[in-house]
């Protein structure tokens, strides 16, 4: 067990050679710094390749962005990584999986390429995937929840939550409501296609009757899909953030006047401020708990430096850079070494509550929660 000075972080699952490894680090500082200090240069920094979405149809990540910039900026005030100042490497994707694939080549070509890459969106995620694989370097997905993602190779890992755990937590919904009719709305890609299909599968188990529709990543006006579900008791809507306010509205504007339940993507503040958000219910990470004073710190300190309200995908960005920063502390600086630390696993407690990333696993889970949007604010279901 360690805790650092970049937050709270401990490794758990670790296998006796990492521990040992982690022992032997500590006696051959002198040795290591030595090679990353050739004359007594000052520390190369951490690199890191922030492919972002900072405009396009995910445009609303650049809350991302923003908190990745707070958290290395809070790690540099802190001394680095062992000295070693974090540098941010941030590009904007566009939120497509064309120009996250010429970035991605682009910053390979230079004489130093970052340690990481960091993705935004399932799209994108997918498409990097490959090239980090062939280039043996890790790359981490935030806001990115397709299944299929985890499933890219050693060097891929998701920090964020899943398909599958938005499915449970939609269940769990559905069940308390004694729903027995569903409509799932759907963006039709791989996150938004996974997720109709899992909570389609779990839903027909229990008895229930399911109608789902998918729209397309461009869509403007989801007419067409709110007349196939409207008479359901429920309705599922799952996409990214744009396209859940359009569906919300539409559904309000059409008269529906069944539960509303949607993905995640609807705890971001651009959801629960419209006056039609209202009654929603979501799942949401332990960030909006307002009784969780490490979340409710870094959500004062957010709005304080840039003026808006925080939100989940922000706190994403921000747990990752922090992770990162207790993950490589006291340890070599390497591509190799840090897929090897991620593979022996850890328990880190960040804003968004604890996360696990268990031994030989891709999957750093952000666990989510059933809640209602009331009045502007998301109140968790007791």
């Amino acid at each position: 067990m360690r805790y650092d000075k970049n937050g709270i972080f401990l490794h758990s699952s670790c296998s006796a050679l990492l521990k040992t490894l982690f022992f032997l680090a500590l006696m051959l500082v002198g040795t290591i710094s030595c090679r990353w200090l050739p004359g007594g240069e000052k520390k190369q920094p951490v690199r890191i390749g922030a492919i972002l979405s900072l405009s396009g149809t995910g445009s609303h990540l650049v809350d991302v962005r923003d908190a990745m910039v707070m958290a290395a900026e809070e790690v540099n005030a802190q001394g680095g990584i062992d000295n070693r100042k974090i540098e941010l490497i941030v590009e904007d994707s566009k939120s497509s999986p064309v120009e996250a694939e010429k970035i991605f080549l682009r910053l390979e070509e230079q004489e130093k390429p970052p340690l990481l890459y960091v993705s935004t969106l399932s799209s994108v995620g997918m498409a990097l995937a490959p090239l980090a694989a062939r280039h043996q370097v890790v790359l981490m997905g935030l806001v990115t929840s397709a299944p299929q993602f985890a499933e890219q190779g050693k060097w891929v890992f998701r920090d964020y939550t899943n398909s599958q755990e938005e499915t449970r937590v939609a269940q769990r919904i559905l069940d308390t409501l004694k729903v027995r009719q569903l409509g799932i709305v759907h963006l039709d890609d791989p996150y938004g296609n996974s997720v109709a299909k899992l909570l389609g599968q779990s839903f027909a188990a229990t008895g229930g009757s399911v109608t789902a529709v998918a729209f397309a990543y461009d869509v403007t006006d989801l007419t067409p899909q709110i007349e196939t579900v409207r008479t359901m008791q429920a309705v599922y809507v799952v996409g990214l953030v744009g396209h859940i306010r359009l569906a919300i509205r539409q559904l309000r504007q059409a008269g529906y006047t069944g539960h509303l339940i949607a993905a995640s993507g609807a705890a971001n503040p651009q959801i629960t401020e419209m006056a039609e958000a209202e009654g929603v219910f979501v799942g949401i990470p332990l960030v909006y708990n307002e009784d969780f004073l490490f979340a409710r710190q870094f959500k004062n300190n957010y709005q304080a430096r840039f003026g808006k309200p925080f939100s989940h995908q922000a706190a994403n960005g921000y747990d990752c850079v922090r992770m990162i920063a207790g993950l490589l502390e006291g340890n070599e600086v390497s591509r190799q070494n840090l897929q090897f630390l991620l593979s022996h696993g850890f328990l880190y407690s960040g804003v968004q509550g604890d996360y696990e990333l268990k031994a030989g696993s891709q999957e750093i889970m952000m666990p989510l929660y059933p809640a209602r949007i009331d009045h502007g604010r998301l109140r968790l279901s007791q």
